[in-house]
């Protein structure tokens, strides 16, 4: 069975090869010059401000956890919702002035 698999690999050996010497010898050299500018300094802006506001999502939530560690258990849900509250203001805010 190993014999027959053998032979079989080494008859298709030489046509495997005269096709990757056709494919070298047809393929067209590409030049840096020619490839699109995937990243311009207006895609690195945005997406350096889309990386920072994500992080600031998770300080908000962050910080409403710590402080609702600090606080009894009854006023959980208020502090929540001022936190809620003060990152709905400053994202408008900052959408505004943006």
């Amino acid at each position: 069975m190993l014999s027959k698999n053998l032979s079989a690999m080494r008859k298709l050996l030489p046509a495997l090869g005269g096709t990757a010497a056709l494919t070298l010898a047809l393929a067209s050299t590409a030049f840096a010059e020619d490839a699109p500018a995937m990243l311009t300094q207006d895609n690195a802006n945005i997406l350096w401000t889309l990386i920072a506001a994500i992080l600031v999502m998770f300080m908000q939530a962050g910080f409403a956890l710590v402080e609702c560690g600090f606080t009894r258990a009854k006023n959980a849900s208020n502090i929540l919702m001022k936190n809620v509250l003060d990152f709905a203001a400053g994202s408008s805010s900052w959408s505004v002035t943006a």
